[in-house]
């Protein structure tokens, strides 16, 4: 109605959800503020300073609450009921974390009001929450959903929170996330390098590593040896030409094993063996290794055994290699990877006689570690079952045994379902399952159904629209291959593109409700090239009226006043439209079913 301004209703709603103090009802109650408001805060369409900082002090405020709130059930109700009340949280951390994704997408929130209020008022709270939980939680929603601009231009003040952080936090896999996106941004645009040497990142990297280190006296030798890992790795891909740097990191390696004896832990080990194996595999040249002062000194920590390995294993491989591989393959730092690495290079002719010795190696060394005591099954263990069983589980195919093989599709599930929660994780998980599925030709009709059935439904169960919407496209393939005997159900290909249209049209419809426009149409150009796949596969219900609708309905959304402009999709769709133009010019019998379709408005 426009009868008093927009920030003043904003603040009076943010305030007035005090009155709900029960933490699980403010924090939904709060949740829903936020999803309702995101379309009607000050700045869309402002151009005015004033009005971006409220819209950014009602979202920040509104953040802090649900944070207090979100800590606060941590510490109600019984301490014999603390494990139930951590897994409640961990799976609502979404609804604090959303507020930072909405602070990412505020129109006007430039470097200099990231750099000034953003980023300090949040980590303020971050800090002073004092949760294990919350802080890990937060610090990665602040790497993940902010610039990775802004992140290397507000290092210093990034960093310096992670020494402040409660002791039980996962620090080193946090900074490993933050070094590893920014060596990502350095190594797709190029033309920023000089911008990390400016900031000096790895100065302040090193100096923070040293700080949190140094505030944790009780970090265990694995911990502090993999945050060097991370830091080397990040300095071999920014700054390969350093090699100072690079004897910097071993050197502060050394500083922190001084005074020990020969690492013990296997953990440890196997993250020294990584933080040796980095440079040689970076460089390929030992004779750059040996120009390092400080890589002998961290060999010293290694038992004698690993040590031994360490110095032969390559060399070994390096000699027999006309033996076991038909051309020269790549290093590997774990022994057990090193020998799967180069025996599966090898050639047709070889491999008959050297996969079976790794296989069944493979399955004697899961009996030894099934007889030992304690837990195995942990990540950082060198060797796992489960990891040894990731070697293998292609191979229960190529033998075909059908109850083996489901087996592992089933417990393939149940880690996705039960390990994995981090929703990039989950597209990479899901993705992979459809690949390997969709090669699988060993399950009969009744057991194939029910992975493919379980496939599609988590594949339309991914937090966001967009990749629910491209997880279900590629789920098509499951149901057509081309190999002799294969699966070819025409009808459920195209059920699976129908699903894919309409969650990308609810994608829309979604972007519409939130920010006023209904964004790009590149979902419905990329559903518009699977149908086109299917149709030059010969699938009969894949016809050229139904490619015909779905190219007349990517054009009304594209003039639809509420789409927003977007050149990568135009040049995405003219593409697809001078393909079907070439397969017409091509002629035969696919340049004959092409023909019928019209590509000029």
């Amino acid at each position: 109605s426009k009868e008093a301004p927009a920030k003043d209703v904003l603040k009076d709603l943010v305030e007035m959800c005090r009155g709900i103090q029960h933490p699980l009802r403010g924090l939904f109650l709060r949740s829903y503020l936020s999803q309702i408001s995101r379309d009607k805060l000050p700045d869309i369409g402002s151009e005015d300073a004033e009005s971006i900082n409220d819209a950014v002090e009602f979202v920040l405020q509104n953040f802090i609450e649900m944070n207090k709130l979100w800590v606060r059930m941590q510490h109600q109700g019984p301490v014999r009921e603390k494990e139930k009340r951590g897994k409640e949280r961990n799976e609502l951390r979404d609804l604090v974390g959303k507020n930072l994704h909405v602070l990412s997408q505020i129109e006007g929130v430039d470097l200099d009001m990231y750099k000034e209020t953003v980023l300090p008022r949040i980590l303020e709270q971050v800090v002073n929450c004092k949760d294990d939980l919350a802080q890990f939680y937060l610090m990665d929603c602040i790497i993940q959903v902010f610039p990775d601009e802004y992140h290397l231009q507000t290092l210093e003040t990034l960093l310096s929170a992670f020494p402040q952080l409660q002791p039980g936090v996962d620090i080193k896999t946090v900074l490993s996330q933050l070094m590893d996106r920014l060596s990502n941004y350095a190594a797709s645009s190029p033309e920023v390098l000089p911008e990390f040497l400016q900031v000096e990142a790895f100065a302040k990297f090193s100096n923070a590593i040293g700080k949190v280190i140094e505030a944790q006296p009780d970090m265990p030798v694995v911990g502090a040896v993999t945050l060097y890992v991370s830091l080397l790795t990040f300095t071999l891909r920014v700054h390969p030409d350093r090699l100072d740097y690079v004897d910097q990191v071993l050197g502060a390696c050394v500083k922190k094993l001084s005074g020990k004896a020969k690492l013990e832990d296997s953990r440890a080990t196997k993250q020294i063996v990584a933080l040796l194996s980095a440079p040689l595999e970076k460089y390929s040249n030992i004779v750059t290794a040996l120009e390092l002062s400080n890589y002998p000194r961290v060999m010293d920590y290694l038992d004698n055994a690993t040590t031994k390995v360490m110095a032969v294993i390559e060399a070994l491989f390096d000699l027999i290699k006309g033996l076991i591989k038909d051309m020269d393959g790549a290093q590997d730092d774990d022994i057990l990877c090193t020998v799967q690495k180069h025996i599966l290079l090898g050639g047709p002719k070889r491999l008959t006689f050297t996969a079976p010795s790794l296989v069944f190696s493979a399955l004697k060394l899961v009996r030894r570690l099934q007889g030992q005591d304690g837990d195995v099954t942990g990540e950082d263990v060198p060797a796992t079952p489960k990891k040894i069983f990731q070697i293998l589980h292609q191979a229960a195919n190529d033998c075909d045994l059908e109850p083996v093989a489901y087996e592992f599709f089933t417990q393939a599930f149940i880690l996705y379902e039960e390990e994995i929660a981090d929703s990039k994780a989950q597209i990479t998980a899901i993705h992979l399952i459809i690949g390997t599925l969709q090669r699988m030709n060993i399950f009969g009709v009744e057991n194939r159904d029910t992975l493919t059935h379980k496939t599609t439904g988590y594949s339309a169960k991914l937090l966001k629209k967009p990749d629910q919407c491209r997880a279900v496209y590629a789920c098509s393939h499951l149901f057509w291959t081309d190999d002799q005997d294969g699966i070819m159900d025409g009808e459920r290909v195209l059920l699976c593109l129908k699903r894919a249209l309409r969650i990308a049209n609810a994608a829309q419809q979604m972007a519409n409700a939130t920010r006023g426009s209904s964004g790009s149409v590149t979902l419905f150009i990329e559903i518009l090239n699977k149908y086109l796949y299917f149709f030059e596969k010969g699938i009969p219900q894949i016809t050229n009226t139904v490619i015909q609708d779905l190219i007349e309905l990517i054009r009304t959304e594209k003039q639809s006043d509420n789409t927003v402009a977007d050149p990568s999709a135009e040049a995405f769709f003219s593409s697809t439209l001078r393909y079907i133009e070439f397969q017409k010019q091509k002629g035969g019998s696919i340049g004959e079913r092409y023909e019928q379709i019209k590509t000029s408005s």
